[in-house]
């Protein structure tokens, strides 16, 4: 049985509960907040030197794309959105950034066939059938995209495009911002942000992933979903001195796994930039599941990803209430756990043995607990329940744990472990019989 429990630190305070209902009374007044909106952006201008893209597909823009427009993206005028389809909605144009791939490149790739499907439903007045084509497989059998849908394996092929339709309508621009349908973008932090950097060097800020196939060495690409900037500078150095960029690269790309790693393999082969790292600031996890502790809990957020209707618009709500404070990932927190993260849940994978996050267990120093815990099997922390979340206790780092005891059998005997780890949310993980 897994349980998730912190150390008896984590209890929620009065501070963190009066916190949390300080938030839930500014979300009451949420009308006078909505009032504001004008006034509030009208304090964060940039909408003449920041560009804003959003990459979306045909089977999810008219569900995702509404709340994300009149929340995250409310003070910007003229978002650029890219797709794989020619939509409208509402005085927004939606550019299919597929339309300049070569017909040789496109009509023999079977990546293309739910491309021609949603073509062919737009012009037969079957709009409405587009949404089903989202549980579409991905073509192939390659053990990289298994259980992916068609709609994402078409994805790969919209980033360079969409950087030369970004730059076609919306020149000369300091920074061009890139993010996804589901990706929580705070205005005023990314100003900030950007702020302290100069458009005129070339630059590419994302959050990293590892590419270990890339060859002959491994390359880092920005996780799509956190978004990435890319610099004025770049972005011209790209269209004017590596005109038809996109187009050279289109007969590489069936290849290749995802858009992110063509977008970095692109900036490092042809303009010689790889990514720079600003995480935490753009983040790939959703509110719930921000990997929270002392490191991040007093930092700015420029992005979130994965988020629902629902959370986008709490996030709203929470930064309007802030007013004229930045939103911090302490206040995503109390967002996302206005009474704090629960103490404990059973049967449930907490991710705790994450080699991203895991603390070396070692045995309990009992002396440090002045005769409170007696029985010498507590310390070892694999022994025992109580064990493993003395040694939570007493390490400092230690967030959470997880403690397993798996029955004997006919072929194994009884074997029980524990794991600890540092910051971690709650919601981070799954029910055990869904692992």
């Amino acid at each position: 049985m897994f349980a998730l429990r912190g150390p008896a630190t984590p209890i929620p305070s009065t501070e963190t509960l009066h916190k949390a209902q300080s938030l839930a009374n500014s979300y009451a007044g949420s009308h006078q907040a909505i009032a504001n909106t004008n006034s509030y952006c009208d304090e964060y201008p940039g909408n003449d030197t920041i560009a804003a893209i959003v990459k979306t597909g045909a089977t999810e823009a008219l569900i995702r794309l509404p709340t994300q427009l009149v929340a995250s993206l409310r003070c910007v005028k003229e978002p650029i959105i890219v797709s794989d389809l020619e939509q409208t909605l509402g005085r927004h144009r939606i550019h299919d950034v597929l339309a300049n791939i070569a017909p040789e490149d496109k009509d023999a790739n079977p990546d293309f066939d739910i491309y021609r499907k949603q073509r062919e439903y737009a012009t037969s007045g079957q709009r409405i059938k587009l949404h089903s084509l989202s549980s579409l497989p991905v073509v192939g059998d390659d053990w990289r995209t298994k259980g992916k849908s068609a709609a994402w394996g078409l994805d790969k092929y919209k980033f360079l495009h969409m950087v030369e339709k970004a730059w076609e309508l919306q020149p000369e621009r300091e920074w061009y911002v890139f993010i996804e349908a589901d990706t929580y973008l705070s205005w005023r932090n990314l100003l900030g942000f950007l702020g302290k950097y100069d458009s005129q060097k070339p630059w590419y800020f994302g959050d990293p992933v590892l590419m270990h196939e890339h060859k002959p060495t491994i390359l880092q690409f920005a996780h799509a979903g956190s978004g990435f900037i890319l610099s004025g500078s770049l972005v011209r150095d790209w269209v004017v001195n590596h005109a038809g960029l996109a187009n050279r690269w289109d007969k590489r790309i069936p290849e290749m796994w995802f858009g992110g790693y063509v977008m970095a393999d692109a900036l490092d082969e042809e303009l010689k930039v790889t990514v720079t790292d600003v995480t935490p600031m753009m983040q790939r996890e959703n509110p719930a599941r921000v990997p929270f502790g002392a490191d991040v809990w007093c930092k700015p957020v420029v992005t979130l990803h994965h988020l629902d209707s629902r959370q986008f618009n709490e996030l709203y709500q929470t930064e309007m209430a802030l007013g004229t404070s930045q939103l911090l990932f302490r206040d995503v927190y109390h967002s996302a756990y206005l009474a704090g993260l629960p103490f404990r849940r059973d049967d449930w994978y907490n991710l705790a043995d994450d080699h991203k996050f895991a603390i070396d267990v070692t045995p309990n120093d009992m002396g440090k607990f002045d005769g409170q815990w007696e029985p010498k099997d507590l310390m070892d922390p694999h022994q025992s329940y109580m064990g493993c979340e003395l040694a939570c206790i007493q390490n400092e780092r230690c967030f959470q744990f997880a403690f397993s005891t798996t029955a004997a059998n006919e072929e194994s005997s009884s074997k029980s472990e524990c794991w600890l780890s540092i910051g971690l949310s709650a919601d981070l993980g799954q029910r055990m019989e869904e692992r």
